[in-house]
This record gives structure tokens, sequence and C-alpha cells, in this order.
């Protein structure tokens, strides 16, 4: 009986494992890198429907939505986070 017990609580947690290595796979694939070619791709095919990527023009850096640099200030500029292409959704993060 014990033997049986033991067999299931690692059969379960195998399955545990596998199915969140598979789980880390999907997402991995649905993010692509800000600046990529495929994202460069996605800015010429792709309708964006989310903006949320905060960033700075050159020579600032973000602070608490305000882009500082050299004494002056900026307001943040919103890169696009999602895009729809054809109906797939595809997210993009810096």
């Amino acid at each position: 009986m014990f033997k049986m017990k033991k067999e299931i609580i690692v059969f379960v947690f195998l399955i545990l494992i596998f199915g969140t290595f598979f789980v880390i796979q999907y997402f991995k694939e649905k993010v692509i890198k800000f600046g990529s070619e495929e994202h460069d791709l996605l800015v010429e095919n792709c309708e964006c429907i989310e903006r949320e990527n905060l960033f700075c023009p050159d020579g600032f850096e973000l602070e608490e939505r305000i882009c500082v640099g050299d004494g002056k200030f900026t307001n943040v500029q919103l890169g696009c986070s999602k895009y729809d292409c054809d109906g797939k959704i595809k997210e993009v993060k810096k």
C-alpha cells in the first residue's frame, strides 16, 4: 500500500516538473525582446494594441515615470508592448 502511494506521489511530481517546463517555454516564445529583428518585423507588419513600454530619449534615465539627465527632465515615451498580427497577440518586453 505504501509503495503504491509513493509511486503516485513521484508520478504527480514528475508531471508538475514537466508541466512547469512547458509553461515556461510557452511564455518565452510569446515574449519578444525590444529592438530584436523579430520586433522590427512586428513594427512593420502588425498593429500596436497596447503601449506600456516606458523609455527615455538618449542621454536621459527613467526615474519614476520621468526622464532625467544633466539637470534636465522630459516626459517618458511609450513604446508598444503588445501587437496584433492577424489575430495572434505578441508581447514585447524591454
